[in-house]
């Protein structure tokens, strides 16, 4: 059985805990509850297998790649040249940065992305699911999830989880149709 490999880009405006995030789906860190403020610079890749639970009862085992990007403007031209080989994209927001044009101008670049494999993370610091934010038309269409802080249970992985479920799929029925487009010719 071969492995699949799936890119995850985490983007989003500077300061919202993309880091954070990253770290705690690459079970680098036991909980969401940042310590103090490091900005990346560019790109930091952690990559990391998953043992996916299929409904068919079958197990995938799918090699994770995520791309922890920074969110300072002057690496936003490098994104569409790499963001080719994403399969999902988790944009970072807080409420108090949830910039409806940065966001728009960060999902531009992922726009070629089923939207099964898009969802906002909203770090708030309070504890699960509180107040779901007002998007636009754009955004809206898009899965919000909330990265339990105080909780240490595994919610944040699950809804992680299921968006690697998701991008896995798409992946597939991307390549099948890829390849019925050349057995067809």
């Amino acid at each position: 059985m071969s492995v699949q490999k799936l890119s995850v880009f985490v983007v989003g405006p500077q300061k919202t805990g993309k880091t954070t995030i990253a770290n705690y789906l690459a079970d680098l860190a036991d909980s969401l509850n940042g310590n103090e403020y490091h900005p990346t610079q560019g790109v930091r890749i952690l990559e990391f297998d998953r043992r996916l639970n299929n409904t068919k009862g079958k197990d995938l085992q799918i090699s994770v790649e995520v791309w922890d990007c920074s969110g300072d403007p002057v690496y936003l031209p490098v994104w569409p040249a790499v963001s080719s080989s994403a399969a999902a994209v988790i944009l970072v927001c807080t409420p108090e940065k949830k910039s409806e044009k940065d966001l728009e101008d960060w999902l531009s670049i992922f726009s070629f992305l089923n939207p099964v494999t898009q969802i906002i993370g909203v770090q708030s610091g309070i504890s699960a699911k509180s107040v779901k934010p007002k998007f636009g038309k754009v955004l809206s269409k898009i899965p919000v999830y909330f990265p339990n802080l105080l909780d240490d249970n595994d919610t944040s992985r699950a809804d992680f989880d299921a968006l690697l479920y998701s991008a896995y799929n798409a992946f597939n029925e991307n390549r099948d149709r890829e390849e019925q487009l050349v057995l067809n010719h």
